[in-house]
């Protein structure tokens, strides 16, 4: 997770509006990161599960280059 939140840092600049968006939602709810879906996620974030593994893919492939 700690991960995750340090390439999110690193390239905030990159994101499009809405992946920002999904990162300043993340930050305003309350989750419970172990127990939560893919699906359960998406429902508190208000996106699709597509939306957040693209956004997720995406921080993958900007920190590897």
């Amino acid at each position: 997770m700690m991960d995750l939140l340090i390439r999110i840092n690193r390239h905030y600049q990159e994101l499009t509006e809405q992946e920002r968006q999904m990162i300043t939602a993340l930050q305003q709810v309350d989750l419970t990161w172990g127990s939560l879906t893919s699906n359960e996620l998406a429902k508190k974030l208000y996106v699709s599960r597509a939306s957040i593994f693209r956004m997720l893919k995406k921080l993958e492939e900007i920190t590897v280059n």
